[in-house]
């Protein structure tokens, strides 16, 4: 039965690499064969590990800046 053990091996190696997590506040965009297929994610989804490829992570997390006062100069408030 090694070829049992084999088909296994082989069925494991493959799904190690065609799945994939992406983080809730995450999206990816898929590439196969270098061409744009769309966003995936947040979440679990498999791809075809020779054919497809994972390109950029958007991060969509809303990130807040503070902005100072500032005093602006107007024609009419100028001397």
């Amino acid at each position: 039965m090694p070829w049992v053990a084999l088909a296994c091996g082989f069925a494991g190696l493959y799904l190690m690499f065609a799945i994939v997590v992406v983080d809730q506040w995450e999206k990816v965009a898929l590439l196969r064969f270098g061409r744009y297929r769309g966003l995936r994610g947040p979440g679990l989804f498999l791809i075809i590990p020779i054919a497809e490829t994972i390109s950029r992570y958007v991060d969509q997390r809303v990130r807040v800046t503070t902005v100072s006062a500032e005093s602006t100069l107007t024609r009419d408030t100028v001397p």
